[in-house]
């Protein structure tokens, strides 16, 4: 378990909700705040997390680690700093899994 020291960060969680919108009734996914966590904010990562991730061939822009949010999914968004980041995956280590670690990639233009 982390330290909770080193969850300094606070960082917003949003869950897609589809919508329909216009006067054509098109649909759009909004992505509305659920949850607020303090979080630890690595940016930048390293082989080593790479690996871990499993995720050779996507390269994460951060990695946020946090206390778990059981229903925590990779469709979900995170916003940090005004900044918003799509999960490329989820990482739960150890059997107890209070602990998650989220790798994300930038969104540029708020994606």
């Amino acid at each position: 378990m982390i330290h909770s020291g080193k969850l300094d960060q606070r960082v917003t969680w949003k869950a897609p909700t589809p919508a329909t919108e216009g006067h054509y009734g098109q649909e759009k996914t909004h992505y509305p705040a659920v949850y607020e966590r303090w979080a630890k904010v690595e940016e930048g990562v390293s082989g080593r997390h790479l690996w871990y991730a499993q995720q050779p061939q996507r390269m994460a822009t951060h990695v946020l680690t946090l206390r778990d949010i059981p229903e925590l999914r990779a469709d979900w968004r995170a916003e940090w700093r005004g900044r918003t980041f799509a999960i490329e995956h989820i990482q739960r280590p150890g059997a107890r899994a209070d602990d998650l670690i989220v790798f994300c990639v930038e969104q540029i233009g708020g994606g």
